[in-house]
């Protein structure tokens, strides 16, 4: 008894759906989705916002900035106040909208554009996104930079990095021979 129909073509179908970002970086993207999260305690709270790159790549980032015990988190409210400057959107403005699903989404936020300077770290099972800094897509600038008229140092900065660990990963690849693979379709 089989449990499907073999069919050489299906070993060829592309079944990873979505595009997501796999890879570190400096990106420019647009925002796709935006809302508020509750965690399991339904007290920490964090700013999800899913993005999408210059080449269609999706990721998405949580910004804890209430903590479990209901307090602020200063470092991510700061990133949070960072990504809002950068998109010339005041807190106070944005509409916040509670939808059936009881989602809590923030459409002012959705088709902006932005900077991210992206960290990914892959722990065996899921991408893990770590936003370094946003920047102006125009300028290359962060908000603290464009406040006190500086250069662009950060974007720079992590351009560096990224190039260099490109170079090193570059240099490091191995050619895959496909060795110990089956030559034939097995049926």
């Amino acid at each position: 008894m089989s449990l499907w129909t073999k069919n050489e073509e299906n070993l060829k179908v592309e079944t990873a759906g979505a595009n997501y970002l796999t890879k570190s970086g400096i990106y420019e993207c647009s925002i796709e989705e935006a809302q508020i999260i509750k965690g399991q305690n339904g007290v920490s709270t964090a700013l999800q916002v899913i993005f999408k790159t210059e080449n269609d790549e999706l990721f998405r980032v949580k910004h804890w900035y209430i903590g479990k015990e209901g307090k602020e988190v200063k470092a991510a409210a700061a990133i949070c106040q960072q990504l809002f400057y950068l998109l010339k959107l005041k807190e106070e403005n944005v509409k916040i909208l509670e939808v059936p699903d009881k989602k809590v989404i923030i459409p002012d936020l959705v088709g902006k554009t932005v900077g991210v300077i992206n960290t990914v770290e892959y722990d065996g099972q899921y991408y893990n996104h770590n936003v370094k800094a946003y920047f102006d897509i125009k300028s290359k600038k962060t908000s603290k930079e464009i406040l006190e008229k500086k250069n662009a140092e950060v974007y720079e900065r992590w351009k560096e990095i990224f190039n260099k660990e490109e170079n090193k990963n570059t240099e490091e690849k191995v050619e895959d021979k496909n060795e110990g693979l089956p030559e034939e379709f097995p049926f």
